[in-house]
């Protein structure tokens, strides 16, 4: 039979132009085989651990870390001028400019008495000159009080200077207005805080010197706090 059987096949491999021919015993054990993994993978017990899955990104070796700390940015007084000259100008055509006293250096102070007392405020900053001479006596428009008053310094002894660059020294007319909040003396000694503001305040040539045109100076405080 079984002979009968491989005859057929190469019968049948002739005919058929080399078709192979599988005896069906071998068919069902290539099926087997071929089913064997799926059912050893449902025979997994169902403790067993899948492998790990890393999603995460790798990290070029070659790539930098962003850093750990941000520098403070220096402060506005550091990088600040102590006075700016503007390249805007008034209706007059003054110049305008912007005085920071937050840059400043420390600012002379005192009183000085005499005959022809006056309080003395100014400043020790190279290449530039901001000066308050504040008459009690000469001027009979201020005698020392607190208040607002014209910055005249003929009729009120209220003599304001500016010298924006070297050389060049303004003396405030009397257009502007002088705010005094804090200026007292006691047996002839300045005492602290002073404190006065500035308010659109322009500026012309001083009698004498070698400046040109006019400034303008909007507004400004001037204030020296008590000593610790």
């Amino acid at each position: 039979m079984t002979r009968s059987y491989s005859n057929f096949c190469v019968l049948a491999t002739l005919l058929l132009g080399g078709a192979a021919c599988t005896p069906t015993g071998a068919a069902t054990q290539q099926t087997d085989q071929a089913e064997q993994p799926q059912e050893d993978a449902q025979l997994l017990p169902s403790n067993t651990p899948l492998p790990a899955t890393d999603t995460s990104t790798p990290v070029p070796s070659d790539t930098p870390l962003p850093p750990t700390d941000t520098a403070v940015p220096p402060t506005a007084a550091a990088t600040a001028l102590p006075v700016v000259m503007g390249e805007e100008q008034t209706a007059d055509g003054c110049s305008i400019v912007a005085l920071n006293p937050a840059a400043w250096q420390p600012l002379y102070r005192a009183y000085n008495p005499g005959s022809d007392p006056f309080f003395h405020i100014h400043t020790m900053e190279p290449g530039f000159f901001f000066g308050a001479e504040l008459y009690t006596v000469y001027g009979p428009g201020w005698t020392g009080e607190l208040g607002t008053f014209a910055t005249d310094c003929t009729a009120n002894g209220i003599c304001i200077y500016l010298a924006p660059v070297q050389g060049s020294l303004y003396l405030a007319d009397k257009s502007g207005q002088i705010e005094i909040v804090s200026l007292l003396q006691t047996d002839n000694v300045l005492q602290l805080p002073v404190e006065f503001i500035l308010h659109q305040v322009t500026f012309q040539p001083a009698p004498g010197g070698s400046a040109s045109g006019c400034v303008y100076v909007e507004e400004v405080k001037i204030s020296i706090p008590v000593e610790n």
